[in-house]
């Protein structure tokens, strides 16, 4: 781990967000392989920050929402030939 990445790690620890959480994030980012790992890293670190996910149970219930809007249904609409 390089000096820039702990960095980033302690910086969002210090902003609140969970320990289990930051794991979550090195997780993603290990399966992703990013070429920059850096880089990918800091994105879903400071998107999770921007929306208020702070702990593992933020983070599922953001899964389940996205989760929830994927699934909707689609209202049946008559589509007409022209």
């Amino acid at each position: 781990m390089t000096d820039q990445i702990s960095k980033l790690l302690l910086d969002a620890f210090d902003q609140g967000m969970s320990a289990d959480l930051i794991q979550k994030a090195i997780d993603i980012t290990k399966y992703a392989d990013p070429g920059t790992p850096y880089g990918y890293l800091k994105s879903v670190l400071s998107d999770w920050l921007s929306q208020g996910i702070y702990t593992m149970q933020d983070w599922q219930q953001h899964q389940q929402k996205k989760q929830a809007a994927k699934h909707r249904d689609i209202p049946d609409i008559p589509i007409y030939k022209i």
